[in-house]
């Protein structure tokens, strides 16, 4: 359990970061704005379909995991 909890802290942390890199890159990106936001626009647009595909399967695995984590802790505690 430690180390899905270390797992989860260390992820959480990564996209935490990420996304405060991602916004000080916008606050001094040399582009206007207009241009800044046009090329975000086109990224979305092209890369949605995957990051909702890679959304829908990481939501599947957690399912998963959560399923098993669960059959186990009832195994255990119906042996008491």
């Amino acid at each position: 359990m430690a180390f899905l909890r270390r797992l989860f802290t260390l992820t959480t942390f990564a996209c935490l970061s990420g996304l405060v890199g991602v916004g000080v890159g916008f606050l001094f990106a040399p582009a206007k704005g207009s241009d800044t936001r046009a090329w975000v626009a086109s990224l979305v647009n092209q890369h949605s379909p995957s990051v909702q595909e890679g959304m829908r399967k990481a939501g599947e695995s957690v399912d998963t995991a959560v399923d098993y984590v669960a059959s186990q802790v009832d195994a255990i505690t119906d042996g008491n």
